[in-house]
C-alpha cells in the first residue's frame, strides 16, 4: 500500500483458500486507488464473476461481495494513516550504549553508506562483512553482532556472487558450511517491497546489503523524489543497511546524485583505491569516514585485498 498525495494505491490479488489449505488465485495481482468509487465497484464486479456465491445481498443489504471489498479497502487505509506508534523519549536515568551490527563500523538499526568509484573493491567487501554478520565472526577488525543478513543485488548475478562469496570463505578460512542469503533483484526497492517485507519476516533479517543504490532506487538519483521514495521503502523495512554507490565524476569526494543520499544516512565512508595499486591481483582499499550523526568518525583505515588462484 502507497499513499501519494491524492490517492493511496495497492497491489490486490484475490484467491480462494480450499478446505485442504490450497490457496487458489482468482484474479491480480491490480495497482487500485483505494479512494475511487469506481476502482471498488470494478473490484465487486470482478470478485462478483469469480465467486456469484458471494454477490446475493444479506439481511442488511449488503452483499459479502460488497464487505470484502470495502474492508479490504477501510483497513488498508487505515494502517497507511496510523503509521507508526507514538513512544515516550528520555524514560529512565541511564544513557543506554550505542547499538551496533558491527562495533564502531555499521550501526545496528540505521543506513551506511560505503561509496566509491567501480572497482575499488566495495562488493566483495560488502560481502565480506555479510559473512562476518551471519556468522558472528570478528575477522575483519571490528566485532560483529550476529544476525541474519539478506543480500539484494543490483548489479550482477548469483553465480558471480556466489564465486566471490567462496572465494572470501577460502581467504579467511571460513568453513563450507558458512552463508548468508541473496535476492537477484530488477524492479526498485519501493516497487519491490511487498516482496522483500515478507522475505524479511519470513527469514528474520536483521541487516540488508544494497548492492547499489542506483539499481534500488530505480530511476534518476539526481530527483529528490527518486532518492526520498527509496529511503522511504527502505525505512519501512526496520533493519540496519549497508548501502553501495558509486562517486561522483565532477565532485569525487562526494556520493552521485541528490544530495539527500548523503543526507539520509546516518553513516558514510568514502572508499579509495590508491592510483598506484600494486598489481591487478592486490591492492589496497582505504575508508575515510565522512559522516557519522551518532558517534565519532573513525581515523582512516584501510584492508587489503589479494587474489591468488588457490
Amino acid at each position: 500500500v502507497k499513499a501519494h498525495t491524492e490517492r493511496v494505491t495497492a497491489e490486490v490479488t484475490f484467491a480462494d483458500v480450499r478446505d485442504d489449505g490450497r490457496m487458489v488465485h482468482l484474479w491480480g495481482p491490480e495497482a487500485v486507488n483505494l479512494l475511487s468509487s469506481t476502482a471498488k465497484t470494478n473490484m465487486r464486479r470482478t470478485l462478483g464473476k469469480y465467486r456469484p456465491d458471494l454477490t446475493a445481498p444479506g439481511p442488511n443489504e449488503i452483499s459479502p461481495c460488497d464487505e470484502v471489498v470495502e474492508r479490504l479497502c477501510f483497513f488498508s487505509l487505515l494502517k497507511v494513516r496510523e503509521g507508526s506508534p507514538v513512544q515516550e523519549l528520555g524514560l529512565g536515568e541511564d544513557l543506554p550504549p550505542m547499538e551496533w551490527r558491527m562495533e564502531n563500523l555499521l550501526p545496528a538499526h540505521e543506513p551506511t553508506l560505503w561509496f566509491g568509484d567501480g572497482d575499488t573493491g566495495k562488493s566483495i567487501l560488502a560481502q565480506a562483512v555479510g559473512l562476518c554478520i551471519q556468522h558472528g565472526l570478528d575477522d575483519l577488525g571490528f566485532t560483529p553482532v550476529q544476525g541474519n543478513v539478506l543480500y539484494l543485488d543490483w548489479e550482477t548475478s548469483f553465480q558471480m556472487v556466489d564465486r566471490r562469496t567462496k572465494m572470501i570463505k577460502a581467504g579467511l578460512g571460513y568453513p563450507s558450511g558458512a552463508s548468508m542469503r541473496y535476492r537477484h533483484c530488477f524492479q526498485s526497492l519501493s516497487g519491490d517491497i511487498a516482496t522483500i517485507h515478507k522475505l524479511v519476516a519470513d527469514h528474520g533479517i536483521d541487516y540488508l546489503i544494497i548492492d547499489s543504490l542506483a539499481g534500488a532506487a530505480g530511476g534518476d538519483i539526481q530527483r529528490e523524489e527518486q532518492v526520498i521514495s527509496f529511503f522511504n521503502s527502505l525505512r519501512s523495512l526496520g533493519c540496519g543497511s549497508l548501502i553501495i554507490h558509486h562517486i561522483s565524476k565532477t565532485q569525487p569526494s562526494l556520493p552521485y546524485g541528490n544530495s539527500y543520499i548523503r543526507n539520509f544516512v546516518r553513516s558514510a565512508f568514502d572508499l579509495r583505491r590508491p592510483p598506484e595499486a600494486e598489481s591487478s591481483t592486490e591492492w589496497s582499499v582505504n575508508f575515510s569516514h565522512n559522516k557519522s550523526n551518532d558517534s565519532a568518525r573513525l581515523p582512516r583505515f584501510g584492508f587489503r585485498l589479494a587474489f591468488s588462484s588457490d
